[in-house]
């Protein structure tokens, strides 16, 4: 299982993947393959993130997201904008 990474409090990570399959992506786009691969990326405080998220639905209208806080809660779970 892939480690959630160590953040400070007020800060965020954002998980990828394909809606379609469920299966998590890397950054560009990638199925992860890897129990080594960075799936998450992390981001100062909340609005940076949000602001990714919806930049990378416009990109592809099938990637999901997860957003959680410093202690891994669920802030928000984006739906696939195909689907939503």
């Amino acid at each position: 299982m892939r480690k959630f990474p160590h953040l400070n409090e007020g800060q965020f990570a954002v998980t990828m993947a394909d809606g379609a399959t469920g299966h998590v992506l890397l950054e560009s786009g990638e199925i992860s393959m890897s129990e080594t691969d960075e799936i998450y990326k992390v981001f100062p405080s909340v609005q940076p993130a949000i602001d990714y998220i919806q930049t990378r639905q416009k990109e592809n209208d099938t990637w999901e997201f997860v957003l959680k806080n410093h202690r891994e809660e669920l802030i928000k779970y984006f739906e696939a904008l195909r689907w939503s």
